[in-house]
């Protein structure tokens, strides 16, 4: 956990092109475990539990898509990623 309150994995080299794989509302990032090592062995590949979600903090805010899209930039930020393929 770190102070965005997202658990996330940041696996592979960050020289190469950031893939940030999101998962569905009922989930978590382990639904990614079986993609991980095909992906990071040719991009920067970034998971995380959505807030609410695996060890993510829940917050203390009504869900949005707005937040979503806040805490996905949060963590851009956080990782000095300028640009990625979701």
């Amino acid at each position: 956990m770190n102070e965005l309150g997202l658990n996330f994995l940041d696996l592979g080299d960050s020289d190469k092109l950031p893939v940030i794989l999101i998962h569905g509302m009922v989930l978590d990032q382990t639904m990614w475990t079986p993609q991980i090592p095909v992906l990071k062995e040719h991009y920067r590949v970034v998971t995380y539990d959505i807030r609410g979600r695996g060890l993510s903090e829940v917050g203390d805010a009504q869900y949005t898509y707005k937040m979503f899209a806040d805490d996905l930039k949060s963590l851009m930020d956080y990782l000095e990623m300028d640009q990625a393929v979701l």
